[in-house]
């Protein structure tokens, strides 16, 4: 990802992403909640899709967010299970799972 994609995700200037992707600077606390909850999505659909295609997931509306987008959300006061779920029920889309079966929880 790009600073620039960085610095979206964890609601930081592009500067603040290069400095803290170089070890420069710590990552405030509301950034390192984000940072966590990306961690989550990553391994939902990481086994489902490319770096791009949960790129393009983040940056496209969800009906399970009420068609908002993730990256949105991540930045909002929502709660992160509810993106948590949303990313594991487009994993088991991706995968033929049933989302309601016991392997996914709900």
């Amino acid at each position: 990802m790009s600073d620039q994609s960085w610095a979206a995700v964890l609601g930081i200037t592009p500067e603040e992403a290069a400095r803290w992707l170089e070890g420069e600077h710590a990552i405030a606390r509301d950034s390192n909640t984000r940072l966590v909850m990306l961690h989550g999505i990553i391994t939902a659909l990481g086994r489902s899709l490319s770096g791009k295609g949960i790129a393009d997931w983040l940056h496209q509306e969800q009906l399970e967010l009420n068609g908002r987008r993730p990256i949105d959300w991540l930045g909002s006061d929502q709660s992160a299970d509810g993106l948590l779920l949303a990313a594991r029920r487009a994993a088991a889309r991706y995968h033929g799972v049933d989302s309601q079966s016991a392997y996914w929880p709900s």
